[in-house]
């Protein structure tokens, strides 16, 4: 699984959750699909993902009614930019399109070099025959005004 797979799982977490959810939970939803061994993947993935502006972060202040004592409490939810994205397809479908766009840069470039060679071969022979020609009625000229015999 690469890194833009990674990422849609994650940001599919969000998508079909409507409240904000915590680290915990977007931990265990993606246990799973993701194989983390240790969270730092994770942390890695939604820095990401709040760097793109596909999810955002926002911290909830909490009051415990027993103690009265306030939390804060830290938690993720997903943007409009990221609904959006994740209908268009996601990193992965991004990705093609990306990459599908370089390849095709690559073959226009590669068809300009071919023509290039093309033209700078026919710039050639043009300019061969051009010599050729500026010789031949050199000649003529020159046997028009006798400067040299004309041969038959």
């Amino acid at each position: 699984m690469n890194h833009n797979e990674k990422l849609d799982i994650v940001l599919g977490v969000f998508d079909k959750k409507i409240m904000p959810i915590s680290f915990d939970e977007i931990a265990n939803e993606t246990k799973s699909n993701l194989n983390l061994k240790d969270l730092t993947l994770l942390n890695a993935i939604l820095n990401k993902l709040i760097k793109d502006y596909y999810v955002e972060s926002i911290s909830i202040n909490n009051i415990n009614i027993n103690t009265h004592k306030e939390s804060n409490e830290h938690k993720y939810r997903i943007t409009f930019e990221g609904k959006m994205f994740i209908f268009d397809g996601g990193y992965a479908v991004d990705y093609e399109n990306r990459n599908s766009h370089q390849i095709e840069i690559n073959r226009i470039k590669n068809l300009q070099i071919n023509l290039q060679q093309k033209l700078n071969l026919l710039t050639f022979w043009v300019t061969i025959g051009t010599l050729i020609a500026a010789v031949y009625y050199a000649i003529e000229v020159l046997k028009y005004f006798s400067v040299i015999r004309k041969t038959f």
